[in-house]
C-alpha cells in the first residue's frame, strides 16, 4: 500500500499480528476509543489487527 503522512508518501506492507501482539495492540486502541472495544463485544469473529511495515 502507499501511505501519506503529512507531505510524506511511502510504501508499506500489511502484516496481520499474531494473537499475543494483537491483544496488546488491540487493548491500546480500545483504551483510546471505548466504542472500538464495544464493537468487539457485538461480534463472534476475531477482528484482525494489521501492522503497516514501511518498505
Amino acid at each position: 500500500v502507499t501511505l501519506e503522512k503529512g507531505t510524506e508518501k511511502f510504501s508499506a506492507t500489511g502484516v496481520v499480528l499474531e494473537e499475543e501482539e494483537r491483544a496488546r495492540v488491540y487493548a491500546k486502541q480500545a483504551a483510546l476509543s471505548p466504542r472500538f472495544a464495544e464493537y468487539e463485544k457485538t461480534t463472534t469473529r476475531k477482528i484482525p489487527v494489521v501492522e503497516l511495515v514501511r518498505k
